[in-house]
């Protein structure tokens, strides 16, 4: 599948789970606003809107679509690198019903071109640095935060803070706190006590995953087991159908057939005693 989310890691949201099994390649289409990616597994170019809506794929000939790495736009047209067993090459063709498939390079043996990028100042338009505004500047990393707008929420239900969010968003890396001004971190300051509980609780933890794969794997083989008895059970019983089957119909005719040529020395004998 193919997520988005704010680079401080919140408001992750799913945009495309069907026609997605090995992407490739993803890029961005800005003035579209369109996502676009190339699976390798399922051959195909595919696009869905920054909100995932309107997913769309592209047509393209599956001849060309063997193996695609990765893609890139630029106004109407959509780039992506093919690698076959000898040679990789480049196609273009048109963004919306991949109509204008053209082919642009070819190489072979080691000059592969493998990511393709399309170049232009509209691909990557200037913005400011917000980082550079804080009133407090970040200790260690500043990110940009996500801009969520409600326009479908009355004033009344706004939040306080909601109508000037913060832009910005100091991350801390692993045991380090933030402080209240939400711009410093500051080293966890933990015993050795903390520490080797702590240490004590990730061999526990690789431990138990441990067992879990070992415990998973032997229900598949009793599973397995099962089933060839299950099975074998089943293939006695028809072969034992089968033979009482073949064999008891030969004894009712032979009975059958005894039973007539009694009928028919009583009805000689009759005969012969009149």
């Amino acid at each position: 599948k193919i997520e988005k989310s704010g680079m401080d890691g919140s408001n992750r949201i799913v945009l495309a789970t069907d026609n997605v099994v090995w992407p490739n390649g993803i890029t961005l289409d800005l003035v579209m606003e369109r996502i676009y990616w190339v699976d390798a597994k399922l051959h195909l170019i595919g696009s869905v809107g920054f909100d995932g809506s309107l997913p769309n794929i592209i047509s393209v000939p599956s001849s060309l679509m063997n193996h695609p790495f990765s893609l890139s736009v630029m106004e109407d047209l959509v780039f992506w690198s093919e690698l076959g067993q000898n040679t990789s090459t480049i196609y273009q063709a048109n963004k919306f019903d991949g109509s204008q498939v053209k082919m642009l390079t070819t190489a072979k043996l080691h000059h592969k071109p493998m990511s393709v990028q399309a170049y232009h100042k509209l691909r990557q338009p200037s913005s400011p640095n917000l980082c550079l505004s804080r009133p407090v500047p970040c200790s260690h990393l500043c990110v940009p935060a996500p801009r969520i707008l409600h326009p479908a929420l009355p004033t009344s239900k706004l939040t306080a803070g909601s109508e000037n969010p913060s832009l910005t968003k100091c991350l801390c890396p692993r045991q380090y706190l933030r402080l209240e001004d939400h711009s410093t971190c500051v080293h966890e300051e933990r015993d050795e006590t903390d520490m080797r509980k702590e240490e004590v609780e990730i061999v526990i933890e690789e431990l138990l995953k441990d067992e879990i794969i070992k415990v998973k794997e032997e229900e598949d083989l009793t599973g397995l087991v099962i089933g060839l008895l299950v099975g074998l059970c089943v293939l006695t019983c028809l072969i034992v159908q089968a033979v009482y089957t073949r064999y008891s119909r030969p004894g009712a005719a032979g009975i059958q057939r005894s039973g007539s040529r009694l009928d028919i020395i009583q009805s000689h004998r009759h005969y012969t005693i009149i």
